[in-house]
């Protein structure tokens, strides 16, 4: 256990190299941000099928929010069941998971921000949608 004053000494010599900001556990080499002709990760289930933001699988793993995601990207979409109608869709989801693409280090070195120019897009977001929260 350290004291206080051992704790300040500690803190004021830290580095980025010292602190570690993310688990070990949840390193990853690169990540999946799209997969065949869809601009997200579709997933399939046994309910259905959703997809995944490529947007928030990056933030998840630590990299910055640098620009504001395309509209195309994070646009939702469920499919309500498995049926016959849904068929011809869920076997277009499955062979886009024979085109996976990923994507690591490319994206920069990881980082707790968000670029200027995304906190200003935010802060558009949040007025245009009539959200209130205090600028920190």
């Amino acid at each position: 256990l350290l004291t206080k004053a051992e704790w300040t000494t500690h803190l004021h010599e830290a580095t980025k190299k010292i602190i570690h900001w993310y688990l070990q556990w949840n390193e990853r080499e690169d990540v999946i941000i799209k997969c065949g002709g869809f601009s997200n990760i579709p997933l399939v289930g046994t309910q259905g099928a959703i997809n995944c933001n490529p947007e928030l699988t990056l933030r998840q793993v630590g990299y910055p929010m640098v620009l504001p995601s395309s509209k195309e990207v994070i646009t939702p979409f469920v499919i309500h069941g498995l049926g016959v109608q849904n068929g011809e869709y869920l076997r277009k989801i499955r062979r886009s998971w024979k085109g996976v693409v990923r994507r690591g280090f490319e994206w920069g070195p990881r980082s707790c921000e968000a670029s200027s120019s995304y906190r200003s897009w935010l802060w558009h977001r949040i007025e245009c949608t009539l959200l209130t929260f205090n600028d920190p």
